[in-house]
């Protein structure tokens, strides 16, 4: 492998493991004098070799004792004699005859190099017919989509499941997944064969291709180096909200009352805008976007099964086709001019950055009306943005329970309240009649945001500038693409290139970046079909228990690495981050691995460099039964909201709050279907995990008990 793998002398034997992409290899090295350890080595082959030939441990034993190789069958007669020499003396059961360093030095060169070489390719184009099988009829045979258990090449982890790709007879592409460059870790490393895995599987019908071949990469589960609470988006992003004047910052300012009885009570809709579904004003906007600079189109808005209106192609739209060319004159931006030129004039003297900003530019184009330069524009959006901005707090507690990300919708509503309390104490109070309450309200910064959330994206050939884009953004969302908005500098326009051809009627989509179908709800109202989204994800809670007698120590060490006791983790199908498991180990170590408190908490850490592999053999199996008994406390929580969902009362006296309540229930029960998918994942991984381990080390022990005992 053309490296050289330095290791620490040792007394006795030593094992070690080299990986080297997708390939671990387990090397023994035996002491010439050391008797007892050859038996243990000879009884791991031997119960490789014949795991279920006997009944008893003693049984076992014997049979190592008195075993002899039969090097009359494949592939010995192949070998060369001076090779097949060397294996004898090496496994000699006679501790008189066995191979010393100095016989050693002293034999030839064996070049046993070809063999590996053979079947490592032998197995790699097993691994092609395999993938090549998983796709399915008439899913093409592209060669860019990397399969499970390979290496791509823009990173060197490997997907575990290649079955939870294939949705509808097709597999979902695995790039955007490949693309986050996460090492492989936490390799859950059966003791099969994969060889053995593989010959069963090639010949057998495509489901139970899947089965076996989900089993084996199962095995080899990595887990991916996720950020822990902020999410990576592609184009539209979300900061936190806050304000700044020159020379102290304005901070925040909301009580805990005051955002309860602002959620609690039902949202009133703005006058402006229109329904989300509707299309009575997208006629002016297209002639207002075609008179204002945006050239002839090959899409148009209509009603659509997925998003409710979005853009169909009007013409045959050719793969890697550039479209919409929106000009910057057509964006909306923080140097926008204002139909007021006071209020722009007086929030730039109060420095407020470009979020609360835009929101406030939004609503004040909007009371312009027609006056305003917008107004078509502004027709068109939505009057109540499908967003958890829109859920009320007892409608997040009844549905989203289950869920972490109702937290995260909580304190987003709590951001929006507290930034709009900032701006009307600081400066609309200050204003009134630029900018008066009866159009600068709390209702109005919900739908503003609500826009904003939704539709800004950032631009990152324009030095990630943010804008609002309109035309562009009635694109709707699909897991399936990968393309997504961007300025192109030749044709000095807001475009994206499109990675699928569109017949004429067919909606265009394009991507909203990698996000959990958490984060799609939150943002955007809707939530993917099940096993649809690669990048979907499940945020798991851990907490210390208090009854730790280091629970002190352990707090204090998280606190200094920007943690707390009770964390959350994402879980994809694929795999989970590094950081979980040093999480784990610092949750179950005893006192006396103290010392080494600070560095597992800054192993959990997604802010720290530090090597975050670490492996604590001697707590590995607690760490993981802790991370189990989370996954399973979560999953019961998903499965009381599952099953009382069916028997949830609804108001029947107004037929629009129950189908906005029909509504957002099936919402949840998606939401909750989904992550709780991944959960029974994990599970079924650590539970396999946790019994190999215990059976493992069991029979181990007995095995090594009884030859010690024969020796004595």
């Amino acid at each position: 492998m053309g490296e050289v793998v330095s290791t620490i002398p040792t007394i006795g034997f030593n094992v070690e493991t080299v990986q080297y992409n997708n390939i671990k290899l387990q090397v023994w090295d035996l002491a010439g004098g050391q008797t007892s350890m050859r038996y243990l080595f000879l009884s791991y082959v031997f119960l490789r070799k014949h795991p279920n030939t006997f009944e008893t441990e003693q049984g076992v034993t014997q049979a190592i004792i008195r075993s002899v190789i039969d090097f009359k069958r494949d592939p010995w007669p192949k070998v060369l004699d001076t090779a097949k020499d060397l294996v004898k003396k090496m496994l000699n059961p006679d501790p008189k005859q066995h191979l010393t360093l100095q016989n050693a030095k002293k034999a030839p060169n064996v070049l046993l190099g070809e063999t590996v070489k053979a079947r490592l390719k032998q197995f790699s184009i097993m691994n092609k017919l395999k993938k090549r099988d998983l796709r399915g009829p008439g899913a093409g045979t592209s060669s860019d989509l990397p399969l499970a258990g390979e290496e791509t090449k823009s990173s060197g982890w490997l997907s575990a499941d290649p079955t939870r790709m294939r949705h509808s007879g097709l597999i979902a592409n695995s790039r955007s997944l490949a693309k986050q460059k996460c090492p492989v870790a936490n390799d859950l490393s059966a003791t099969k064969d994969p060889m053995v895995i593989i010959n069963k599987v090639i010949p057998s019908q495509f489901p139970a291709m899947a089965e076996a071949s989900r089993i084996f990469h199962s095995t080899l589960f990595p887990t991916l180096s996720l950020q822990l609470s902020k999410p990576c988006y592609n184009s539209h992003v979300y900061p936190s909200l806050s304000l700044k004047k020159a020379p102290r910052p304005v901070q925040c300012s909301v009580s805990t009352s005051e955002t309860k009885s602002t959620s609690s009570n039902a949202t009133q809709e703005v006058p402006w805008g229109c329904d989300i579904d509707s299309l009575e004003n997208a006629e002016a906007l297209q002639k207002w976007l075609s008179d204002s600079g945006l050239p002839p189109q090959k899409m148009a808005i209509d009603k659509v099964a997925v998003g409710e209106r979005g853009l169909v192609a009007l013409k045959n739209v050719r793969k890697g086709e550039k479209l919409l060319f929106v000009p910057p004159s057509l964006f909306i931006t923080a140097d926008s001019e204002w139909s007021s030129p006071e209020a722009g004039q007086v929030l730039k003297q109060y420095s407020v950055p470009d979020w609360p900003l835009l929101a406030t530019y939004l609503i004040s184009e909007a009371s312009a009306q027609k006056s305003s330069r917008w107004c078509n524009y502004i027709s068109a959006l939505p009057r109540q943005p499908y967003s958890l901005l829109y859920w009320t707090r007892a409608e997040l507690d009844r549905y989203l329970e289950a869920s972490q990300i109702r937290q995260r919708a909580i304190e987003r509503v709590t951001d929006v309240i507290g930034t709009y309390n900032d701006l009307r104490l600081r400066i609309f109070s200050k204003y009134p009649d630029i900018f008066p309450e009866e159009v600068f309200n709390m209702e109005t910064f919900r739908w503003s945001f609500g826009i904003l959330f939704s539709r800004l994206v950032r631009l990152p050939s324009m030095d990630g500038k943010v804008a609002l884009v309109p035309w562009a953004d009635m694109l709707n969302h699909s897991c399936e693409v990968e393309t997504f908005l961007d300025y192109d500098k030749s044709s000095q326009g807001v475009v994206f290139t499109t990675d699928r051809a569109y017949q004429p009627g067919e909606q265009v989509f394009i991507s909203y970046g990698k996000k959990s179908n958490g984060e799609l709800l939150l943002s955007y109202g809707f939530v993917p079909k099940e096993g649809t989204n690669p990048s979907d994800l499940v945020e798991l809670p851990l907490s210390l228990k208090k009854s730790d007698r280091c629970y002190k120590e352990k707090l204090e060490a998280l606190k200094k690495h920007g943690l707390s006791a009770s964390q959350c983790y994402p879980i994809q199908i694929t795999g989970w981050p590094l950081e979980l498991m040093a999480y784990a180990y610092l949750a179950v170590s005893p006192p006396s691995m103290s010392k080494q408190f600070d560095e597992i908490a800054a192993a959990a850490s997604n802010k720290s460099t530090i090597k975050k592999d670490l492996k604590y053999p001697d707590i590995e199996e607690k760490a993981l039964q802790f991370i189990l008994d989370s996954c399973e406390s979560s999953i019961s929580k998903y499965s009381k909201f599952l099953q009382a969902s069916g028997s949830m009362d609804l108001d029947v006296t107004s037929p629009k709050q129950l189908n906005r309540r029909v509504f957002l229930k099936q919402l949840a029960v998606d939401l909750c279907t989904s992550e709780q998918r991944i959960l029974f994942r994990a599970e079924y991984i650590l539970r396999r995990r946790l019994r190999d381990m215990r059976s493992g080390e069991l029979r181990a022990l007995r095995i090594f008990d009884g030859l010690r005992n024969i020796f004595k």
